[in-house]
C-alpha cells in the first residue's frame, strides 16, 4: 500500500465529513438567502450530523484494518491505536451532541408554528398589511406581493414576532423596495422590531405598543448572543440611545418591556404616531392627546365651562398636561394636576352658582353620601371636610363621575354672569340648616375634625350626619339653601 494513497483516503474518512459539516454550517449561517425558509438547510445539516458519527467509526475501522503497512515498512501497534484513537474520538465528541441534533432535525421536519399570517392589501393598494406572527415563509410572500404592487409605499405590520430568521428576512426584503414607511398596528413586538426599526421612516398608530426583549434560540432553549448583536446594531443605526438598547435587549425573552410613547420618541425608536390620519411628531402629537382626553365626552362640560368661566386657567392646564404626557408622566399624577389646576375655579364657580344648580348638587351628594356609609364610611368623612379627592373620584360610579362633571360644567358656565361673592346665611337660616345635622351627633357636627381626633365621633358617624344635612336642606327656602350651599363652599 503506498504511503501517500492510504493518507489521503484516511483524510477523506476522518477529516472530509467534518469539513463538509462546517461548510454547510458556514452556508446555513452566513450566505443563505434570507428570504428564503431555512429548515431544508437545517435539515441537511441535522442529516449530516447524524451521520458523522457512523462515518468517522467505519473509517477509523478502515484505517486500522489497512494500516498494517504503510509504504515497505511495517507500522507500529501505537501508531494504529493513535489513527484509530482519533476517528473514535472524533465520533464520540459527534455523539456527545445527539440532543442537540435531535433537536435540528425535529425543527427541520415540525410544522411551522408561525405560519397563521395574512398578507392584503389596503388603501386601493398603496399599503400593504401583514397580521399575525412572523413565519418562516413571511419574507419570500411579502416581496412577492412588494414585486407585484409597486404602487406600495406603506407596510402595516400587526405581529406579536415569530422567528428572528423571519425577522432579518422581513427587513431585508424591505430594504430593496419601494416601501418608505412601517406602520406599527396594535402591537409590533419581538423579531417583527427587526423590520420595524430597519425601515426608512417609522410610525406607530395612536394606541400600539412596540415590544422589546432578549433574542431567544430555539434550539439551545436560552438567549441568543449573536441575535442580540444583530438588535443592536439595527438600533445603534438609528442612533437610539446605548441604554435603551441595553434595556431592550437584557429584558429576558421570557417577559416583554413595552416603553410608552413618551419613551419611543424620546429615545428615537419611532419618527411619529399616526393620530386621526396624520402622522404626527412629539410636538404636535402630545397636545393633540390632551386636546382629545379633554374633548371627550367625559370632560365635555367641564372644558366647556372652564374656557368661558375661566380660559387663562384652561390654557394653564393644557400646558401642564402636555408637558406632563411629554415627560411620560403616570395617570394618577396627570390626575392630580387637573385637581390641583381647577379647584379653584370649581370652588369659585360652585360659590356662584345660582339655587337650582344648588339643590341639585345637595340632593346628589346626598346620593353618593347614602352609598358610601354602606360600603366605604371613611369616604363620607373626605366628602364633609372635603379631602382626599382622588380617592372620593375613583369611588363615584361611572354614572355619578358623569352628573358631577355636568354639574361643575353648569356652574362653571351660570357663574361666569355672576360676580356676587357668598354671603354668610343668616343665623336663624343656619341654625335651621344645621339642626338635623346636630340631632344625629350633637354638636360634633359643628367641628367634625376636631370630634374625630378626639375620638368622639366615627367615620358612621360623619355618614349619618352629612346625610341627615344634605336630606334636610329641601325643608328649607330654595333661596336659603342656596345661601347655605354657596356660603359652604368657601369655607372648605
Amino acid at each position: 500500500m503506498r504511503y501517500g494513497g492510504y493518507w489521503l483516503k484516511l483524510a477523506i474518512a476522518l477529516v472530509a465529513p467534518f469539513v463538509l459539516m462546517l461548510a454547510a454550517f458556514w452556508y446555513a449561517a452566513l450566505k443563505q438567502d434570507k428570504m428564503q425558509d431555512p429548515r431544508r438547510s437545517m435539515l441537511a445539516m441535522a442529516i449530516l450530523a447524524i451521520l458523522l458519527p457512523a462515518h468517522w467509526t467505519i473509517g477509523s475501522i478502515w484505517g486500522w484494518l489497512r494500516s498494517n503497512r504503510i509504504g515497505s515498512e511495517p507500522v507500529r501497534v501505537g501508531t494504529r491505536g493513535l489513527i484509530v484513537a482519533i476517528g473514535l474520538i472524533a465520533s464520540s465528541m459527534a455523539a456527545t451532541q445527539h440532543g442537540m441534533v435531535l433537536r435540528l432535525y425535529q425543527f427541520a421536519i415540525s410544522p411551522d408554528q408561525y405560519e397563521d399570517f395574512s398578507i392584503e392589501l389596503a388603501d386601493a393598494g398603496r399599503s400593504i398589511v401583514y397580521t399575525g406572527p412572523l413565519g418562516f415563509d413571511a419574507p419570500r410572500q411579502l416581496n412577492q406581493t412588494m414585486v407585484a404592487n409597486p404602487a406600495a409605499d406603506a407596510l402595516v405590520i400587526d405581529s406579536p414576532g415569530g422567528w428572528i430568521h423571519a425577522g432579518k428576512g422581513l427587513a431585508a426584503a424591505l430594504e430593496s423596495s419601494s416601501i418608505s414607511t412601517v406602520v406599527a398596528r396594535h402591537e409590533c413586538a419581538s423579531a417583527c422590531i427587526l423590520p420595524f426599526e430597519s425601515a426608512r421612516r417609522r410610525v406607530i398608530e395612536d394606541g400600539a405598543y412596540l415590544g422589546f426583549h432578549s433574542a431567544r434560540n430555539d434550539l439551545l432553549k436560552d438567549s441568543d448572543k449573536n441575535e442580540n448583536e444583530e438588535f443592536r446594531t439595527v438600533l445603534a443605526q438609528r442612533k437610539v440611545p446605548q441604554a435603551a438598547i441595553d434595556k431592550a435587549v437584557q429584558t429576558p425573552s421570557s417577559s416583554m418591556w413595552w416603553p410608552d410613547v413618551a419613551t419611543l420618541f424620546k429615545d428615537n425608536l419611532i419618527d411619529a404616531v399616526r393620530l386621526g390620519g396624520r402622522d404626527l411628531g412629539p410636538d404636535d402629537y402630545f397636545p393633540a392627546k390632551v386636546d382629545e382626553e379633554l374633548g371627550s365626552s367625559d370632560f365635555a362640560p367641564l372644558i366647556a365651562g372652564l374656557g368661558q368661566f375661566a380660559p387663562e386657567v384652561l390654557g394653564s392646564l393644557r400646558q401642564t398636561l402636555t408637558r406632563q404626557v411629554t415627560e411620560g408622566a403616570s395617570r394618577a399624577a396627570m390626575d392630580a394636576t387637573v385637581r390641583r389646576t381647577l379647584a379653584p375655579a370649581e370652588e369659585a364657580a360652585i360659590g356662584r352658582a345660582g339655587d337650582a344648580l344648588q339643590a341639585r348638587r345637595a340632593l346628589w351628594l346626598g346620593q353618593v353620601l347614602r352609598r358610601f356609609h354602606s360600603s366605604q364610611p371613611q369616604l363620607c368623612t373626605d366628602v364633609w371636610e372635603n379631602s382626599h379627592h382622588s380617592e372620593v373620584m375613583h369611588a363615584l360610579t361611572p354614572e355619578e363621575g358623569r352628573q358631577l362633571i355636568d354639574l361643575i360644567g353648569e356652574a362653571l358656565r351660570t357663574a361666569r354672569q355672576s360676580t356676587s361673592t357668598p354671603q354668610r346665611p343668616a343665623p336663624a337660616v343656619l341654625a335651621l340648616a344645621w339642626r338635623p345635622a346636630v340631632v344625629a351627633i350633637g354638636n360634633a357636627a359643628y367641628d367634625t375634625r376636631a370630634a374625630r381626633l378626639a375620638g368622639r365621633i366615627s367615620d358612621d358617624d360623619v355618614c349619618r350626619m352629612a346625610i341627615a344635612f344634605y336630606e334636610g336642606l329641601p325643608e328649607l327656602r330654595p333661596a336659603d339653601e342656596g345661601a347655605v350651599l354657596r356660603w359652604m363652599a368657601t369655607q372648605n
